[in-house]
């Protein structure tokens, strides 16, 4: 699994993509991440996926007790975990209307 593939116009894009109304669309939009990600089981997806926004914060949170601190690189790891807060409700989402089948 991988974070490579994480694009902010692309998560933008995807958020009405996928509206998961039953289950093919779930699946759908679970085989997307899958494939997004190179990842194959939904509840290490989100473990992983939890873990690297946490990771995210805490480097934003080192960057700004720098004295010069790189707001860009700041602004761009709030983004990051802005995109994976999206997928992780979406994944869990996803996975609560499968485990209804």
């Amino acid at each position: 699994m991988n974070l490579n593939n994480v694009n902010l116009s692309q998560a933008i894009n995807e958020i009405n993509m996928y509206p998961m109304r039953n289950y093919q669309e779930a699946m759908a939009f679970i085989n997307y991440k899958f494939q997004q990600y190179h990842a194959n089981d939904v509840s290490m997806l989100i473990n992983f996926l939890e873990s690297q926004a946490t990771s995210l914060q805490y480097q934003v949170n080192q960057l700004l007790t720098h004295y010069q601190p790189n707001y860009n690189l700041i602004e761009r790891n709030r983004t990051y975990i802005d995109i994976l807060g999206v997928d992780v409700d979406k994944l869990k989402q996803a996975r609560a209307i499968i485990n209804q089948y």
